[in-house]
């Protein structure tokens, strides 16, 4: 069964010997499944494998978007080779496909995705445009990052919260906007990033959150607080 078929793809990646590496590779083109061909493919693309390469592109163009998704960042393993199969396939005429080759492309901060990631991020469905947001600011589109920070003022709670982990996703190059942020004339603002710069573990925002302690909006100084016990909670 599947599970079997998923295991032998695991010994054989432990095993990593030049047999064990052919065996994944016939794997890879005689699977019917395609979880197991693309657990068989990402590990030959973690031994750089190029045989797997062809094979990791015909996923990212006919995988369903799951897999899509996980194949193209199989192809961010093969350097500049995989860098031009993924700008290749942000031309196909696939919706998932030129999704999937510019969420990789954007883990490698690499600008042709921010094209295909603007037309995402401006349609009416807030998570997909949020979801979008976070891939360009990831690659460092500043102008995105202050979009997602916009949307932590949201009416809607839902919208809020996935704002707020899509900025948690970005990372510490969210900082600086987020510090500027605490200066904002939205109580929601505020509190917000004062949650995230918690979250993220922002010591240079020590200062300015402590200020907020005497913020009059309870929900900021509330805020602040929660941030500030997470600065002095040891690093897992």
């Amino acid at each position: 069964n599947k599970r079997d078929r998923l295991a032998v793809v695991e010994a054989l990646n432990a095993i990593n010997t030049p047999n064990a590496l052919k065996l994944l590779l016939q794997m890879a083109r005689s699977e019917p499944d395609e979880q197991v061909r693309c657990e068989a493919l990402l590990a030959l693309s973690n031994r750089g494998v190029k045989e797997a390469l062809p094979l990791l592109a015909d996923l990212v163009q006919k995988g369903e978007p799951s897999i899509a998704s996980t194949a193209a960042i199989g192809l961010t393993r093969y350097g500049e080779e995989g860098r031009k199969v993924l700008r290749r396939l942000l031309n196909s005429e696939r919706r998932e496909t030129r999704l999937a080759a510019a969420k990789a492309l954007a883990t490698l901060s690499d600008p042709a995705a921010i094209e295909t990631l603007k037309q995402r991020a401006s349609t009416n469905d807030l998570a997909q445009r949020i979801t979008a947001l976070q891939l360009m600011a990831r690659a460092g589109d500043e102008k995105a990052l202050r979009e997602l920070i916009g949307f932590l003022s949201h009416d809607e709670p839902v919208v809020r919260l996935r704002a707020r982990l899509s900025i948690y996703a970005v990372g510490r190059q969210a900082i600086p906007l987020l510090i500027q942020t605490l200066d904002s004339p939205d109580n929601r603002l505020r509190a917000e990033s004062a949650l995230i710069l918690g979250a993220l573990k922002a010591d240079i925002a020590r200062e300015k959150l402590a200020s907020l302690l005497k913020d009059p909006d309870p929900q900021v100084r509330e805020a602040a607080q929660m941030a500030l016990r997470r600065l002095e909670e040891p690093s897992q």
